[in-house]
C-alpha cells in the first residue's frame, strides 16, 4: 500500500468510490459550517460581529448552492414518462 501523503480533498484518478465519500465528506462540513454560523448569528448581540457571521454565512451558501447546482448537472435525465 501506497503510504505517501495525499490530498485528501482530490480523489484519486478513476476511484468513484472514494470520489463519493470525499464529497459527502465536504458537503458535511459545509453543512454544519452552515448550521454553526446560524447558530452564532442568533447568539449575538454585538452588530459589527453579527455583520462578520453574515457575511460568511452568506459565502458558506452560495459555496452549498453551487454544490447543488453542480450535483444537478451530473444527474442524467429520467425519461419523460407521459404518454403524448
Amino acid at each position: 500500500m501506497d503510504h505517501r501523503k495525499r490530498d485528501h480533498r482530490k480523489p484519486p484518478n478513476g476511484d468513484l468510490f472514494a470520489s463519493l465519500l470525499a464529497s459527502q465528506s465536504r458537503s458535511r462540513r459545509l453543512d454544519d459550517r452552515i448550521r454553526q454560523l446560524c447558530a452564532q448569528a442568533v447568539a449575538t448581540t454585538d452588530a459589527n460581529e453579527l455583520t462578520r457571521i453574515l457575511g460568511q454565512l452568506t459565502g458558506a451558501l452560495r459555496a452549498h448552492t453551487e454544490r447543488v447546482r453542480q450535483l444537478a448537472v451530473k444527474r442524467p435525465t429520467p425519461p419523460e414518462r407521459r404518454r403524448l
